[in-house]
């Protein structure tokens, strides 16, 4: 839950700092942090254009991370791009299976 005070703290990622209700691309409202990896660190937001929540992942500004977040959007953008297609539907069915065997 976001109190008065809550709003007032500063969170350091990367070389950025944002602030809860601090407005990205004059459009998503941050609202809380969701948690963070070795690279990123994920933001619950409010999407002020389609009003609605979503989840904002911010990553390092370091070179050495470039590669790993490209590496995610590549697999995040194929899956955008088939996630409707039966085939692809079916072959995530068969491997979640497998992978439920060997638990």
């Amino acid at each position: 839950m976001i109190t008065k005070l809550a709003d007032t703290i500063q969170f350091i990622l990367g070389n950025s700092i944002f602030l809860l209700r601090e407005v990205l691309l004059s459009r998503y409202i941050v609202l809380s942090k969701l948690g963070w990896g070795h690279f990123s660190t994920v933001w619950l937001s409010k999407d002020t254009k389609h009003d609605t929540y979503v989840a904002i992942k911010i990553m390092k500004s370091s070179p050495h991370y470039m590669e790993a977040a490209l590496d995610e959007v590549e697999f995040l953008q194929k899956v955008a791009n088939n996630c409707y297609h039966p085939d692809w539907i079916s072959s995530l069915k068969e491997y979640y299976l497998k992978v439920e065997k060997f638990k």
